[in-house]
């Protein structure tokens, strides 16, 4: 009977050593992959996150980069299968919920990009991926007040932080808010230096705009074009035809836009533009038709009654 004993107590042993140099090596794969990630070396991350599942099956954070590495390849069937598995196995795991909510929002489906950045943000309030996300999401359901507030939390995180002043301002120049968006743009000027100085333009564009000062918005798109924000640009140079009445013009940037889908976050927005479009022209078959589209293809937008109020 002891010699049985003494053979339990063995195996015991052996397996817990075992069992011990197994998670030891898994946690080593996944360093091994992050620090890969981390340098672009995208094909030895995913061996190193594959390794690193031989030793533990059910490793949600592997799940989770692998999912990351099909994102980056912009293969979002993979990536959605990849981040769902990570959530079956722990429901707790933030960064699977958060780049779930941003591969949504990527393809233009920013209601459902909702639902999983706030399960994120319920895991972590303060998860400033998700929170910088999840203000996209509101812009691009037509939400800027919403966005707005978003943005001026993560601003009142770091008020150094002259990105995330710049997208305060872009919300607030959405809104309407002149003086407000103005401000922003200034206060982000001190932080933010030739960085992202098409989409500094794209903003005091519209600011021009909602000013009433359509020639110098159209100057100040145009320019905006160049650089890295140009198909927002285009979106917002065709409203200011509208505003302005050039209504062939307004069409035709417009027109392009939605036949190229060059805006996939803000598709609706250029629907809703064209919807507008087709009101001036008294065209309310038309109106309405895209009006259903909006409704049934983007549930969640903010379909504003549409006017050209200032």
């Amino acid at each position: 009977m002891f010699k049985n004993l003494l053979l339990i107590l063995l195996y015991l042993s052996s397996c817990s050593t075992h069992s011990q140099i197994a998670n030891t090596r898994y946690k080593k794969e996944l360093d091994l992959g992050a620090s890969a990630l981390k340098n672009e070396e995208y094909e030895l991350a995913r061996l190193h996150f594959i390794k690193a599942l031989e030793f533990n099956k059910k490793s949600s954070q592997a799940y989770n980069s692998l999912g990351v590495l099909a994102l980056k390849k912009n293969d979002y069937v993979q990536a959605r299968v990849l981040f769902l598995k990570a959530i079956s196995l722990n429901p707790d795991i933030i960064e699977a919920q958060a780049n779930l909510g941003a591969l949504f929002l990527e393809k233009g489906a920013s209601g459902k990009a909702v639902g999983h950045l706030k399960a994120a943000l319920m895991l972590n309030p303060a998860f400033i991926p998700a929170l910088f996300n999840l203000g996209l999401a509101y812009l691009s359901l037509g939400y800027p007040e919403k966005a707005k507030s978003t943005f001026l939390y993560l601003t009142g995180k770091n008020k150094n932080d002259g990105k995330m002043r710049l997208y305060l301002a872009y919300a607030r120049a959405l809104e309407g808010k002149v003086v407000e968006s103005a401000k922003d743009l200034e206060c982000a000027g001190e932080f933010v230096n030739h960085e992202m100085k098409g989409f500094k333009l794209l903003i005091k564009g519209i600011i021009a705009r909602n000013a009433g000062r359509y020639q110098e918005s159209l100057q100040l798109l145009k320019l905006s074009w160049q650089y890295d924000a140009k198909e927002p640009a285009l979106l917002q140079t065709g409203v200011t035809y509208l505003f302005k009445g050039e209504l062939e013009k307004a069409s035709s940037i417009l027109q392009n836009l939605k036949e190229k889908k060059l805006l996939k976050r803000n598709y609706p927005a250029v629907l809703e533009a064209l919807a507008l479009l087709a009101q001036l022209k008294n065209k309310p078959e038309k109106m309405k038709e895209i009006l259903r589209e909006i409704t049934i293809n983007y549930p969640g937008y903010n379909l504003k009654k549409l006017s050209l109020q200032k």
